[in-house]
């Protein structure tokens, strides 16, 4: 099933076409871009991503040429335009072939979040009873999030014959969400495998061991990622807060002292570490594991209202009259 696309991938698509139609070359797209892809279903193929992540250098080195030029005509400052003729055509070709991992990788976070949940259903139903399209059933009727959906359309698959039985089709899904998380891989082949238990004790142990899996692997990765954290706030720190304050502070100094420190280049300076701060702090952010997804409540009651009996009533007027 394919995904609603957004404003922005509806047009990076478009873009990365039309980019692709201008080069022929055999390029072989990275196996990280293929699985980020096959996550997003999107209508387009990573060798198209990755030839227009190449053909984009050209019209980005000839636009920040002539910019260059321009500026050298008006007697600017080249330095500036030097720096990001040689910046802008690495950026547009890491952008173009990264943004889809970075949906990628949002797309997993949000989905896997449900997954703990999605497992206790899924065992609890055959707890109850063993049948594994029953409890399917169940997981694509109540649960929430991505996997829910897929549960979902593998129900489907298996009605219309596009695979002989959930058995065939459950494993799909696990190895789909298995690259990004290996407790969920495991957590489903656990419940696969308890099938061929015949022992119900047995059985029911194993149903609790794929829900201690998954919750294992959530901890053991949060853990990793706050342990992991210590450089990269040092590493802020010094260049978000501490450089920048050296700088100011020197500054002074090196003008009474006769030294020639201009406006432009503390400007230039400070610039590039904000922006390299900006992007440093996304790069660590979309390294974060998956976090569990906390359960929306319905409330019978709207925001801003209280219920006395069958009868709501705006809180802030009986609020002050209290």
């Amino acid at each position: 099933m394919q995904q609603t696309l957004g404003f922005v991938e509806s047009y990076y698509i478009k873009f990365c076409k039309v980019l692709a139609r201008f080069s022929k070359a055999e390029v072989k797209p990275s196996r990280e871009l293929s699985d980020a892809l096959e996550m997003l279903e999107w209508d387009i193929r990573p060798e198209e991503i990755a030839r227009a992540s190449r053909v984009v250098m050209y019209p980005t080195i000839a636009i920040f040429l002539l910019l260059l030029v321009v500026s050298v005509l008006f007697g600017l400052n080249p330095i500036v335009f030097i720096v990001l003729t040689a910046a802008a055509p690495l950026a547009a070709n890491h952008f173009l072939s990264e943004y889809p991992k970075s949906r990628a990788k949002e797309e997993v976070l949000v989905a896997l979040g449900n997954s703990p949940l999605i497992v206790a259903q899924l065992a609890t139903s055959l707890k109850q009873n063993p049948n594994l399209e029953q409890a399917t059933g169940f997981v694509a009727k109540y649960g929430e999030g991505r996997i829910a959906r897929d549960f979902s359309t593998a129900l489907r698959d298996v009605w219309v014959g596009k695979y002989p039985s959930l058995f065939d089709r459950i494993p799909v899904l696990a190895e789909k969400y298995g690259k990004w998380s290996e407790g969920f891989h495991r957590s489903m082949y656990l419940i696969l495998s308890s099938f061929n238990e015949r022992n119900a004790r047995r059985k029911a142990e194993t149903y609790n061991k794929s829900m201690e899996v998954i919750l294992t692997d959530f901890v053991d990765k949060i853990k990793e990622y706050t342990a992991s954290l210590h450089m990269p706030t040092l590493f802020i720190f010094g260049f978000g807060i501490i450089m920048p304050l050296i700088l100011v502070s020197v500054f002074p100094l090196v003008s009474f002292f006769g030294g020639k420190l201009s406006l432009d280049t503390i400007a230039i300076f400070l610039l590039v570490s904000l922006v390299g701060v900006y992007f440093y702090s996304g790069i660590i952010l979309r390294r974060r594991p998956p976090m569990l997804t906390i359960t929306d409540i319905e409330r019978d009651v709207p925001e801003g209202y209280l219920r006395i009996g069958k009868t709501k009533f705006p809180a802030v007027p009986f609020s002050i009259v209290i």
